[in-house]
């Protein structure tokens, strides 16, 4: 199974599903979550040659108002930690309005250790 996979699997109760990978379709209604890949670390280790990837994946968290926006990222950190993956959270440079579609944002940084 891909991270990719993964994390849809794991994101599945959040905004009624509505997960999507680096943009939302055309007429999808609020809330929903975009995430994107922002970076890809191989890691080789010596004993074995094995090779983990570090990836670190954004999470853009979007409802109407921006306490719905805080209590969805909520949701993807809870569903995050109750899942199987391994993560680590990382630093977020904070929320965001967007004031054309009249919509706030949050976003959550993760990282996840997989081979």
């Amino acid at each position: 199974m891909s991270l990719q996979s993964e994390i849809v699997t794991a994101l599945s109760t959040v905004a009624s599903g509505a997960i999507y990978p680096q943009f939302v379709p055309v007429d999808v209604d609020l809330p929903f979550v975009v995430y994107r890949i922002v970076n890809k670390d191989p890691l080789v280790t010596l004993s074995d040659g094995t090779v983990e990837v570090n990836t670190i994946v954004e999470f853009d968290c979007y409802d109407e108002s921006y306490s719905e926006a805080l209590t969805l990222a909520a949701a993807v950190k809870t569903a995050i930690g109750l899942s199987s993956l391994v993560y680590y959270e990382t630093s977020s440079p904070g929320e965001d309005y967007e004031p054309i579609v009249d919509v706030f944002m949050e976003p959550v940084f993760y990282g996840f250790w997989h081979t």
